[in-house]
């Protein structure tokens, strides 16, 4: 697998597995919230891989593997995106 060192902390968020935990926080000089790829996913509970972990990726078995390890497939209120 490829890894690449990434140029900023907004930069690694990008690259996270899914849409929903791709979110930072800073607070220079104040509060900034980070969401690269929105709010809706996590307002409706859909858990979708991010680009880097489309099927069809190297990395989608990542996306699947936490899916998996994390039991999000077993709650009826979340909706797992493939």
């Amino acid at each position: 697998m490829d890894y690449h060192q990434y140029k900023s902390a907004k930069d690694a968020i990008l690259q996270f597995p899914e849409t929903v935990t791709s979110i930072g926080v800073t607070k220079r000089p104040d509060f900034e919230l980070y969401l690269p790829y929105g709010a809706n996913d996590f307002a409706d509970r859909i858990i979708r891989p991010t680009p880097p972990f489309q099927i069809g990726t190297a990395r989608h078995s990542i996306f699947q593997r936490r899916v998996i390890e994390k039991g999000w497939q077993d709650d009826p209120g979340l909706h797992i995106c493939t």
